[in-house]
Order: C-alpha cells, then structure tokens, then sequence
C-alpha cells in the first residue's frame, strides 16, 4: 500500500497498517451480508476495499511518473551542462583560431609590405580575437595579393619580351616554354613541352660542360654560362644562360628555371674575330719555324739533332738557331725572351738575327784562319749590341751557346742565365747537369760572359730546354722537374731511340703531367746524339745507315717507298714487294687509328740492309700501346670492318715486334728473310 494512503487511513479511521485494514474491510464484508443493511450502504461496504486498491493504484502511478519526470529532468541537465562544455571549448578554440590566423595574417602583410615603410601601429591597433579585425585583415591580404598578383605578371611580361624563358622538371624535361623560346628554337609549344632539353643540343660542348653545369643546379647554385643550342632546322643559335634552380623544404632541386639572352650575332663576331686572330697567329708561328728557326744543315757527320718548339700563345718568345761550320763542327743557341706571344717572338727575332749578323762578320774577318770565333766573343757582342736596347725595352733574354767540335771531342759552351742542358755520358750512362755562371743578357751592361770546355765522345748525348718545360704544373701545382727529364734521357739511351722519338716521348708526358691545365710558358727543346759508326760498344741510335722522319699524313709513303726502294739495291723483287707492302699497312695504320697528343708528330723510319734480310723499324707516338693478341683471318662478307691490315703485315713478313720503348710511343719492327741471297740476286739481274 502506499505510504501516502497508508498515511490518511491512519489519521482518518485509526488503521494502523495493512493488516488492520484488512480485518476492516472483513468486518465490512461480513456487515454487507445482513439482511438489515441497506442495499447501497451494502454496496459501498463491499466495494470499499476495490476502491481503496484503486486509490493505491493511482498513487503508485503518481510515484512512478514523478520519478519519470526527475529523471528526465536529471538528463535534461547533465546533456546542457555537457553541451555548455563543449560550446566553451569551441569558443576557446575559436579564439585561439582567430588569434593564429591574426599572427599569420600579420606576417603575411609584413612579408608583403617588406622594403615599403608599413607602420607596426597599423598591425598593432587590432585584437587577435576581433573577428572584424581579422576579416579587415583578410581583405588587406587579398587586395595586396592581387597587387602582387599584377606586379608579378607584368614582370613575366616583361621578360618574356626580352628574354628566352623556359622551366623544366628535375629531369630537365620542359614544363613550360615562352613564345622567345619557340621563335628561335623553330619548335612549336607542342613540340617543346615533355621534351628533355637535349631536343634543342647543339653537339658543340664536350660532355664535362654539361656535367659541370648539372653539378652546380643540382647543388642548388645558380649556373651562368654561354652555350649553343640547335633549331629544329638545324642551325645553331647562341645564349646567355642563367638557370636557376627551386628548392623544396629540404632544400633539394625540383624545378628548373632558365633564363636567356640570344648572343647568336655577337657571337659569331667573336668567333669571326677569333678566327682571324688564330689565322694570324697560325702565319706567324709558321713564319717562325719556316724563316726564324728553321731546318736542321745538312751536311753535319757524326750527330743526330732533333728539335721542337710549342709555344703557349701561338707564337713564341723561344729560338733557337743551328750553325754548321763544317761537317764535324757546328753550333747550338737556344735562348727564351721574357714575356710571351708577338713582343717576345720580335726579340727572340732580333737577337737570333744579330748571332747571324755577328757570325757572318766574324767569319768573314777570319778568311784564311784556322781559328772560329770562339762562342765567348759570339755572345759578349750580342750583350755589347742588344743588352742596352733591351733595357730600354724592360726585357732581358737568356740563352746558351753550344759548340760542337767531334774531331777535337770538345763541347765549349756559354750560358747566359739559361737553363742548365743536361749531358748524358754513353760510356757511363750517368747524367750531368752542366750549369752557366752569367746572367741573362739584357740586364747588367758591365757583364762579361765567358766559357767552358768539357770533353765529349761519341755516345754522349745533350738535352737543351726551356723553363716552360721544367716549370710546367700539373693540376696540384707540382713541377715537371728536371728529375723526369734526366730518367727521360737515360730511358731513351736505355731504349736506343732516336733524338726525335724522345722529344715526342718527352711532349707526351708532358702533357699527361699537365692534364686539362693550360701550359703557361713557352717550350723548347733541341736533343743531340753523338755517334760514330766505327766505334764499337756504344750505344747509339743513330748507328742505323739509314734513317728518316716522316710527316704524320699518308703523302709520307710515297717518301717511305722511296726509302725502302734506296736502301734495298739487289733485294729480290719479290721480297722487296712484301716488305713495301708491310710497311705501308703499318704507317696506314698508325695515321689511321693511333691517338696521339702532338700537332706536328712524326714516324720515325729506321733501316738496315744485310747480304741475306731487311729489317725496318717503325717508331710513333701513341697514347695506346698497340699489340694485336692474334691474327685474324680475313673476313670477306662484309659484316666485319679492319682486320685486313694486321694480316697483310704477318703475310708479308717474316717476323713482326710490337714493342712501346717509352710512354707515348710505339714502335714496330719489321724483318724479312731474303728468298735469295742479295749477292746472289744482284748477279742473277
């Protein structure tokens, strides 16, 4: 029952629980039955009880929906109080929005007004979470974008009207092209754009400028360069170029920007300009070597002279001159001008013509004497003429005078502050550097040269040079040195080489020493062998009878027919034909194929004649050592290109050598066995 009604029937009947209100509603039923009660107090006294269960009924349903409204009311609340939560964290975070995007904003018009005087109270003046503000804010930036907008397009305007516009990918594939780009290029926008730029590659640069100017792009430096590219109908054009990388957060490439200039015009002045320049350095250096240095006299018995001149700007402040005074007495001056190019090659000019001047008085004052002027008073009249000119001029040259006299076996020498020679001794193969005491003329006009004797024999052999030799760097600044020219010499003694063949030796390894860096002085070098062919057990080259140099160009065997024709009087036919025919294979090769370093190389052609064989060797220079590992068959189908000239030379004769007696050169030896004893062919015909 419940206690609500439990309650008012206790005030209002006195019922203390349920149980006595159960014993009423018996004595209420047990009342109802008497026949005196009356029908309606009959039925009120037992329907008393239905209706008190009904009361009941309502309060529990009172209870029940009163307990639904608490807790519905309970809900109500915790979800307005969760709702109010999550409205302030929205609010927080909407301030702290506002705040971040007012910062942003702020920098962005900074970054925007850099370099344009905006004031800090203009930024300042706002909140950070006005709402207003940072909307006024926004349409600042966008007004001043739009602005940036319009600068930047007029820019590209800009340089689209002047210069040659393109941007490629990482890979340098074109993304973009302007119309610059398509005019001088002959290549539509379709053309151009997915392509590489290797589509407009001229050919002209060497693969290291390529690979120079993707070092610098791809380390995120700017490149600057002149480069000629090709159009679609194959001319070449020139540019200016800059290319500019992008960078991303890490700092790595991965667009490319390239901005040109067309140069094409003045380019091709400067070619032009050079062109003519190179023509008038090509004439003057070959007036130098035709008219200034000149060829070796014929006529000197007993000595093999080589010699060569490389100047660093096309013509030289290098001379030299050789005299002969008879066929076993002649004279070397070598001498080097300060200063490089035509001012040195003029003095190098007037100093060589005043030794010849001089000579030609001397000699001609001493008709009927015994005695030459002696190679002191030569150079102390070259000082007395020339030293107060050159003075004058701010120069000074050093030289050397060399004079050979066999028969007495004497080298008398002068040496006017040139570099030490470097004399071989055949006997010893010791090497000794032969040093002067003077000074350059040119300098000190109170100076008096004098000279020296050393005793010389045949095999002995004397290496004159130049400092732009010795003097020459290589890329990490180390000298040449006179240490290799002396295991130079001692090799070519070793080795049995001619003068000339170690003069191309000695070239070659030179410019392998140098490498890519430019010689900065000029060179000279002039190589004597002294040779005697009655003296047993020295070691000389030129013992060979028969010897000559030919000219780096197939006319040179016409001149090596002629040779072997010459040396070979009474050779059977037959043999003679074969030898020929190797030797012409050899020489075709060489000019062919072998790579070499030198300008003006030659072949050196040695040749030896017996009762019953030929042999003839074959010397060049190679920066490749050629030696076939077999000799293949002749292959007549066409499929394979060469192989014919190796196996003509083994047909021909009986034995082949391939030897490379110094770095840098080859040399081949040829020998054939006579069919017929020469004699004996020489009586048959």
């Amino acid at each position: 029952m419940h206690r609500i009604l439990q309650r008012q029937l206790k005030r209002s009947l006195g019922l203390l629980d349920e149980d006595a209100f159960r014993d009423l509603l018996e004595a209420a039923s047990t009342l109802a039955s008497r026949a005196d009660i009356a029908p309606a107090v009959a039925t009120l006294l037992e329907s008393f009880g239905e209706f008190v269960k009904r009361v009941d009924a309502t309060y529990q349903q009172a209870d029940r929906d009163l307990e639904l409204r608490t807790r519905s009311l309970e809900l109500s609340s915790t979800e307005l109080n969760d709702a109010n939560t999550q409205l302030q964290q929205e609010m927080e975070g909407r301030t702290l929005a506002l705040q971040s995007l007012h910062q942003t904003l702020t920098e962005l018009i900074k970054t925007q007004h850099t370099g344009n005087n905006l004031s800090e109270g203009k930024l300042s003046n706002t909140s950070g979470d006005d709402l207003g503000a940072v909307a006024q804010m926004i349409g600042t930036l966008v007004r001043n974008g739009e602005a940036t907008r319009r600068a930047l397009h007029n820019q590209k305007f800009a340089l689209d009207q002047h210069g040659i516009v393109s941007i490629t990918d990482g890979d340098g594939n074109i993304s973009y092209a302007n119309q610059k780009f398509i005019d001088i290029s002959g290549y539509t926008q379709e053309e151009l754009v997915g392509q590489n730029h290797r589509l407009i590659k001229s050919g002209t640069h060497p693969a290291g400028f390529y690979r120079e100017m993707w070092e610098t792009i791809l380390a995120g430096k700017v490149w600057h360069g002149e480069l000629a590219n090709r159009k679609k109908s194959g001319e070449l054009y020139w540019v200016a170029s800059t290319i500019v990388p992008w960078l991303d957060d890490q700092g790595r490439p991965y667009q490319y920007i390239s901005i040109r200039t067309d140069i094409t015009s003045q380019k091709l002045i400067e070619l032009a300009l050079d062109k003519a320049r190179r023509r008038e350095i090509d004439i003057g250096h070959q007036i130098q070597r035709s008219l200034l240095f000149g060829d070796i006299p014929q006529g000197i018995v007993g000595a093999d002279i080589a010699t060569y001149t490389e100047p660093s700007q096309g013509i030289d402040g290098d001379f030299y001159a050789v005299h002969r005074f008879g066929a076993d007495c002649f004279e070397i001056l070598v001498g080097d001008v300060m200063g490089k190019g035509v001012p040195a090659a003029l003095i190098g000019a007037a100093i060589k013509t005043n030794y010849n001047q001089i000579l030609a008085e001397l000699l001609s004052d001493q008709k009927g004497r015994r005695e030459l002027p002696s190679p002191a008073e030569i150079v102390n009249l070259l000082h007395q003429n020339l030293t107060h000119r050159l003075i004058e001029l701010s120069s000074f040259a050093t030289l050397a005078l060399y004079r050979f006299d066999l028969s007495a076996g004497e080298l008398t020498l002068v040496n006017a502050g040139h570099t030490p020679c470097l004399l071989l001794r055949g006997s010893s193969g010791a090497v000794e550097t032969i040093l002067g005491n003077n000074i350059p003329i040119g300098i000190v006009a109170q100076e008096h040269y004098v000279q020296s004797t050393l005793p010389i024999r045949p095999g002995d052999k004397l290496l004159a040079y130049s400092d732009g030799i010795t003097d020459a760097c290589n890329l990490e600044g180390e000298a040449f040195g006179i240490d290799r020219l002396e295991f130079l010499v001692k090799s070519a003694s070793q080795a049995n080489m001619p003068p000339a063949t170690l003069l191309q030796s000695m070239r070659h390894q030179l410019h392998a020493f140098v490498g890519s860096k430019r010689l900065a002085d000029d060179q000279t070098a002039l190589f004597v062998e002294l040779c005697s062919p009655q003296e047993e057990g020295v070691s000389c080259a030129c013992r060979f009878p028969h010897s000559l140099s030919l000219p780096w160009q197939f006319e040179a065997i016409s001149e090596l027919r002629t040779a072997i024709n010459k040396v070979a009087v009474g050779m059977p036919e037959v043999d003679l034909a074969a030898m020929t025919l190797a030797a012409v294979e050899v020489v075709t090769n060489a000019i062919r194929h072998a790579p070499h370093t030198l300008a003006d190389a030659t072949i050196n052609c040695r040749l030896k004649c017996s009762a019953t064989d030929m042999s003839l060797e074959l010397i060049y220079p190679s920066v490749m050592v050629f030696e076939p590992t077999g000799i293949p068959e002749p292959d007549f189908s066409g499929k394979v290109e060469g192989g014919f000239g190796i196996f003509i030379i083994h047909q021909s004769v009986d034995h082949v050598q391939y030897t490379a007696p110094l770095p840098g050169i080859c040399a081949v030896r040829l020998v054939k066995q006579f069919s017929v004893p020469r004699d004996n062919a020489i009586a048959t015909s």
